[in-house]
């Protein structure tokens, strides 16, 4: 697996040999960010925020969904 990011266009590629997977003819990817917050009153009772890449908009309290078929080549 290869990564790379340019600061300038705020954009991150991931690259991954199709022989990692068993050579798929497509896949589909989640791609996001996950945040955990806390009150003090109790630092066990968490809060999971989800940053959804492949959706517009806020912040929330969902998971990340899959994104389309991505095909070789």
């Amino acid at each position: 697996m290869r990564a790379s990011v340019d600061d300038e266009t705020s954009t991150v590629m991931v690259s991954l040999p199709t022989s990692c997977l068993d050579a798929p003819e497509w896949v589909r990817v989640r791609v996001g960010a996950y945040a955990a917050e806390s009150t003090a009153a109790d630092p066990t009772d968490l809060e999971i925020l989800a940053d959804d890449a492949h959706r517009r908009g806020d912040v929330r309290k969902a998971g990340v969904t899959l994104g389309p078929k991505v095909r070789r080549g």
